[in-house]
């Protein structure tokens, strides 16, 4: 077991959700899209 990761790049925000398969625990981070670099949205850290 392990986690899903699921993500959304989007016009104005960059989402992020983990899921822990045998936990149940649920993550989540939303950070400013940067349309230039979208991954910067994505790894980020604040």
């Amino acid at each position: 077991m392990g986690h899903i990761l699921a993500g959304d790049v989007g016009g104005t925000f960059t989402d992020v959700v983990v899921l822990g398969e045998r936990s149940g625990d649920v993550a989540y981070a939303k950070a400013p899209t940067t349309p230039l670099e979208p991954s910067d949205g994505v790894f980020r850290r604040r």
